[in-house]
Parts: C-alpha cells; structure tokens; sequence
C-alpha cells in the first residue's frame, strides 16, 4: 500500500517532522510517496541519521520544480 504526502504547501520548517511522523507510522513494506518542491537531500540524510536500515529511497523525479521520493519501510525500528 502506498500513501502520498504533497510537502508543496507545508512550510519548510515542518517538513522533515512531518515526513517523520508519517513513516514510523509505515508497516513494514508500506511505502510512503513524498512530493516535494525542494530539493529532499535534508530529508534523506535526517532519515540515514535516524533511520538507518528501515527504509529503501527511491528517487522517482529529480526536480528541478518537483521532486517525488518513494519511502520504504523495510524493517521495524
């Protein structure tokens, strides 16, 4: 099962907490697809910092007005 969260109208400050949030909600294999319109390399080395080993990233489009990342969950905390 995959979920969208669309970032585009969430102020910068919130972003990566609310990202957070929503994957330590993900079950394991659940995917969570987060469209953005800034660039996600803050995001991702939150998550390698936080989250290391529990999630696949996959980069589905490189900007440079929208970018789109599918976050796996692959293994519990």
């Amino acid at each position: 099962m995959t979920r969208t969260l669309d970032l585009c109208r969430v102020g910068l400050a919130e972003r990566n907490t609310l990202v957070a949030r929503r994957f330590a909600d993900l079950a394991q294999g659940a995917t969570l697809e987060v469209l953005t319109d800034a660039p996600p390399w803050v995001l991702y080395h939150q998550l390698m910092t936080d989250r290391f080993g529990e999630f696949a990233w996959t980069l589905r489009e490189n900007g440079p007005e929208r970018w789109v990342v599918e976050l796996t969950r692959t293994a519990a905390p």
